[in-house]
Formats: C-alpha cells, sequence, structure tokens
C-alpha cells in the first residue's frame, strides 16, 4: 500500500495592519508593525517544526504590491523595496515570494471598473518583477476576481495564483466574492468562468485555499472558512484533522498582524502558540492516520500535478 502524504502550503499575506488602532500611525494611518514584529515572530516561533523529510516549513510570502501603495508612498512595490532583506533572506531558506494585488483605490467605484482594474494590475506586476525573487504567483486580496482579471494574471506569465475561496459568496461592496461554485481541488480556469475548470482555460493553474468548516458565537449555522492558522485551535481543531483525513493538500494563511495585536476575538487568537496547536494538530493526525507531512510552496503545487501526486479538478 503506498504511503499517502499531506502536502502543505504554509503562505503569510503581507498586508498592512488592521486590527488595533493604536497601530494606525503611519503614512495615512498605515503602518507594517506586522511585518516589522509579526514575521520575525512566525520564523523563530516556528522554526523547530520538520516535515516528514526532517525539512523546515517553507512559506510563501505573499507581498502587496498595487495602486494604493503607489498612491501612499509613490511606488507600488514599496513593500518590495522596504523589506527586501527579509525577502532575500527568505529565498535563501527556500521559501516562495509571491504577488499580493489588492484590486481597489481609496475611490470604491474602481471595484466595478474591469478594464481599469486589469490595466492597474499588468502595470503592478511590472513593478514587482525581479529576477532576484523569480515571483511566479499571486493572491489577488479579499478574494475578488473576474474573467478580466485571471486571464491578465494568466498573461503577464504568472504560474500559479491562490485567491479562490471554495463555496463562498459574498456581495457587499468592496468584500465582493464569488467562488460558490469552485472545486476545492486545483484547476485550470475556463475562459468562460473563472471559478471552474473548462476545456477551454487559461495556462495559469489556480490553487484554491483550503476551507474548513467553523463556527463561533455570531455565526448562525456553520460556515467555510479558508484555513487561517491563527484562529483558535478550539475552533478549527477537528475541522482540520476531519481536513485531512479527506484531502491531500492543505493551503494555510496567515497576516503577520494577527500575531501582534492584543484583543480578545472569538475566532482570531492574535497568539503564536495557537499557530503551534494548530501545527501540532496537524502533525498528530498525520501520525495518527498514517500519512506523512511535506511543507510546499505554493508553486511547487505544480510539480505534485505533474507527477501525478495530487488530483486536478477538471470540466
Amino acid at each position: 500500500m503506498t504511503e499517502r502524504t499531506l502536502y502543505i502550503v504554509v503562505s503569510v499575506d503581507i498586508d498592512e495592519d488592521g486590527f488595533d488602532k493604536n497601530l494606525f500611525t503611519g503614512t495615512h494611518g498605515v503602518t507594517w508593525k506586522g511585518v516589522d514584529e509579526g514575521v520575525p515572530k512566525i520564523l523563530q516561533s516556528l522554526k523547530g517544526y520538520r516535515d516528514s523529510s526532517g525539512e523546515q516549513i517553507k512559506y510563501t510570502w505573499f507581498v502587496r504590491c498595487d495602486k494604493q501603495l503607489e498612491n501612499l508612498y509613490g511606488d507600488p512595490a514599496y513593500l518590495f523595496k522596504r523589506f527586501q532583506v527579509i525577502w532575500k533572506e527568505s529565498k535563501t531558506r527556500g521559501d516562495e515570494i509571491a504577488w499580493h494585488f489588492h484590486a481597489y483605490d481609496h475611490e470604491p467605484s474602481i471595484i466595478n471598473n474591469e478594464k481599469q482594474l486589469v490595466k492597474d494590475l499588468k502595470e503592478c506586476f511590472l513593478s514587482s518583477k525581479s529576477d532576484s525573487l523569480n515571483i511566479s504567483a499571486s493572491r489577488v486580496g479579499r478574494a475578488f476576481c473576474s474573467n478580466g482579471i485571471m486571464e491578465a494574471l494568466d498573461e503577464v506569465g504568472l504560474k500559479v495564483d491562490s485567491t479562490a475561496l471554495p463555496g463562498r459568496e459574498r456581495k457587499d461592496g468592496l468584500n465582493s466574492l464569488d467562488w460558490e461554485i469552485t472545486p476545492e481541488l486545483p484547476f485550470f480556469p475556463s475562459l468562460n468562468d473563472y471559478r471552474i475548470p473548462g476545456n477551454e482555460h487559461v495556462d495559469l493553474l489556480e490553487v484554491p485555499m483550503s476551507m474548513i468548516e467553523t463556527m463561533v458565537p455570531y455565526d448562525s449555522r456553520p460556515i467555510k472558512r479558508y484555513a487561517n492558522l491563527t484562529f483558535k485551535n478550539s475552533v478549527i481543531g477537528r475541522s482540520l484533522c476531519k481536513y485531512i483525513r479527506e484531502n491531500d493538500l492543505l493551503v494555510t494563511i496567515m497576516h503577520p498582524s494577527e500575531l501582534i495585536s492584543q484583543r480578545e476575538h472569538p475566532l482570531l487568537s492574535f497568539n503564536v502558540n495557537e499557530v503551534r496547536k494548530n501545527l501540532d494538530t496537524i502533525q498528530l493526525e498525520c501520525e495518527r492516520i498514517g500519512k506523512s507531512i511535506k511543507f510546499i510552496t505554493i508553486t511547487e503545487v505544480l510539480s505534485l500535478l505533474k507527477y501525478g501526486l495530487i488530483n486536478l479538478a477538471r470540466g
């Protein structure tokens, strides 16, 4: 019997601080304390974790580069440059540096102008390009997407995108998203509908974030949310185990500022010890069911497909 493996992507979205008002002391109220303090906390606190081959966690860092940053700092690639030492050291460790594009500006109306969004996206990608970082993957902020955006991501030469939240739909202005009919497995998005695979598709591989069932006091029913490692283990531990039993690819997410805030929340722990509890839960469940563990980056999912190690959703 062939041993099954759980392939784990540990992705981190490099966004601005967004939880404690006292953090907002920078340009126009935007600060990056999460990167200054949260990223080192992640690296230091989780450095002892090893997969079944003895390898440390490989991180995929989705770094913001978009028009909002250009308006704030005069350069959409501000974060690539300000924290370039972090990204270069990460590449040396075997991590992946990816692109995080937020498809909005200060004017909410831009979210409804696909032509302008595509133009902005292409311009910002050129700003983010670096031979030393070799950016091959993207994630659009707030899980926003459209046919035009998906095609543009493909056209600029990216190999992988990880924006999809399978099963989730929400329509409320800037927070709108629609992945209700999206499969949980990786797929090549249809030219006619970015949410699903199709016979005519882009060459870019969509690797959805893993969705696990959660329920907190303000939920009227259980809701599937992305597998955020900063969520409280008491809320997601059981769902994580169920997901691991049923799947071989786990795409997780974190935000650095989720580890520096000091507040109470029914879902977010704001505590790196909860991240460790969730990783411990994953490892223990894999041991219990006889699965090995392999840490990978988001673009390495392409290799898994090439060698038939995970399944592909087809139209």
